[in-house]
This record gives C-alpha cells, sequence and structure tokens, in this order.
C-alpha cells in the first residue's frame, strides 16, 4: 500500500560529514591564510570581517569534525 521507506546506514551519514568537514577545514584555511597574508602586505583591515568569519568557520569545522569522531569512537 504504501512505499517502504528508505533508510540511510549511520556509517555513510559519519562519511559523507567527515568529508564535509575536511573539506570546509581546506577551505576555510587557505581562505584564512590568504587574508591573513594581506593584511600583513598591504596593511588593510577591509577584510577583516571576512577573516573573522573565516576563522569562526573553521573553528566549526574542526569542532564538529572531533566530534564526530568522538561519536563515532563511542559509538
Amino acid at each position: 500500500m504504501f512505499p517502504s521507506k528508505q533508510t540511510v546506514s549511520a556509517r555513510i551519514l559519519v562519511s559523507v560529514g567527515m568529508l564535509v568537514c575536511g573539506v570546509g577545514i581546506a577551505a576555510n584555511a587557505v581562505v584564512l591564510v590568504v587574508l591573513i597574508r594581506a593584511r600583513r602586505e598591504f596593511g588593510s583591515s577591509v577584510h577583516m570581517l571576512i577573516s573573522n568569519q573565516s576563522a569562526m568557520d573553521l573553528f566549526v569545522c574542526v569542532f564538529t569534525m572531533a566530534t564526530e569522531d568522538t561519536t563515532r569512537r563511542c559509538g
């Protein structure tokens, strides 16, 4: 009568989450390094908001990956 529900295993969800966090860490680290080097070279603080946002995103990705890794080990 009703179509069966499809489920996704927890292993796949964790793997995709780790992949997304890994890409986020790499991208945010590159952006942050480029903005810091540009600020040192040109002495402008125009990109301060972008630097702060990138730093926050980087820390969120790192902590999310650490949480996922801890959850995977404990669960």
